[in-house]
């Protein structure tokens, strides 16, 4: 029997559609979620950011490194596989 890659927990939509962990689309190219700058509603919304942020999923954390260069402190969590 093969290895139960995500855990024994219902596996995303994105880990349906691959069969994979979703860790293993880093290692396959460019990640569908990562379009090399912070998502167009959060720069939209960056102004009215004050206080500390969690990015929580943050992929490349782009949406962290746009915040945090307007002066956001910012906290980002990733997946303990990913290297």
């Amino acid at each position: 029997m093969a290895e139960d890659p995500f855990g024994g927990r219902n596996p995303t939509s994105h880990e349906r559609m691959t069969g994979l962990h979703w860790d293993a689309s880093y290692h396959e190219g460019p990640v569908p979620w990562d379009f090399g700058g912070p998502q167009p509603a959060i720069a939209r919304a960056a102004p009215r950011f004050t206080g500390t942020v969690l990015d929580a999923g943050c992929g490349a954390g782009e949406n962290a490194l746009h915040l945090a260069g307007l002066g956001s402190r910012c906290w980002v969590s990733m997946s303990p596989r990913r290297r």
